[in-house]
């Protein structure tokens, strides 16, 4: 089981109900290799607002995927504002994967606020990445805690935390599968 992901179980644990599935599922991903990279993003406040979840290994291949399959989704062509929550991934990319990546930003897009929710052992590499973007007119910050992202861009922490536990639960039910 990746640590992170067995920190945080402990932690809402001790915080809040136990949710049976999710230990189930938390089980069953430790049986069977927890590693690859996962995420799932979800679009609200009529495509304005975009949150993407993201656990496991980080690898440039698997991300350009990423990138190329939202870029194709409608839905987000308008999104305005977004977290991205890498509490629980490990990104294995080097300073040329991230400058690639942030290069790959379209320009036609509307101007974004980015906060990404990271681990402190990923700061050299989202901060790259925050200053490559910003040339491209994205605003790219790096946090390590939702409630100072959530802040930056004006949401309610709380709802938001609460829409990122359901997308990990359901990624996690998906993966159990």
């Amino acid at each position: 089981m990746h640590p992170n992901m067995l920190k945080y179980t402990l932690n809402w644990q001790n915080n809040s109900k136990i949710y049976p599935l999710y230990l189930y599922i938390l089980f069953l991903l430790s049986t069977r290799g927890y590693g690859e990279m996962a995420n799932t993003y979800a679009v609200y406040n009529s495509g304005r607002i975009l949150l993407e979840y993201w656990c496991g290994d980080i690898y440039f291949d698997e991300l350009l995927k990423h990138q190329a399959k939202q870029h194709c989704d409608e839905r987000i062509q308008l999104a305005t504002a977004e977290i991205i929550d890498f509490r629980d991934a490990n990104i294995h990319l080097s300073d040329h994967d991230i400058l690639s990546i942030s290069e790959r930003i379209i320009k036609n897009q509307p101007l974004k606020k980015v906060a990404m929710v990271i681990h402190k052992r990923d700061w050299d590499k989202a901060s790259l990445y925050s200053r490559n973007a910003w040339d491209l007119d994205v605003d790219v910050i790096a946090f390590y805690s939702l409630e100072a992202a959530c802040s930056w861009i004006d949401f309610d922490s709380k709802h938001i935390e609460k829409k990122l536990k359901q997308m990990k639960l359901g990624l996690m039910a998906e993966l159990a599968t």
